[in-house]
């Protein structure tokens, strides 16, 4: 189900989307069920790789660490899909703060 239906079905919901059901009273259907759960993920907002501990990318593309090839270490954040990256810094945490930051996370959310 696309964002748009679904706010089209959770504008409507007393308009066909949710049925009596003379066994368990009332009950939803299932595409306004799914139009909640969708509505649930647009409000949730991003979240975290378990592996990498980055959101994904605002395209839609998945994060990866980027380390320098020189002496120094640096480390900067680049999506896999459309290259945007973040500045380099001297430590990892760093720069997965400085993606996840730009990608609308928020640790305490």
């Amino acid at each position: 189900m696309e964002k748009q239906e679904a706010i089209r079905v959770l504008k409507s919901p007393l308009s066909g989307n949710i049925n009596h059901n003379h066994w368990d009273g009332w009950c939803m259907t299932e595409e306004f069920a799914e139009a909640i759960d969708e509505a649930i993920k647009a409000l949730s907002g991003p979240v975290p790789d378990p592996e990498t501990g980055l959101v994904p990318c605002g395209c839609g593309g998945k994060a990866e660490i980027a380390g320098s090839s020189g002496d120094a270490d640096y480390y900067s954040i680049i999506c896999v899909e459309c290259d945007i990256d973040t500045d380099s810094y001297e430590k990892k945490e760093d720069a997965k703060a400085a993606w996840n930051r730009a990608m609308g996370y928020k640790e305490d959310a």
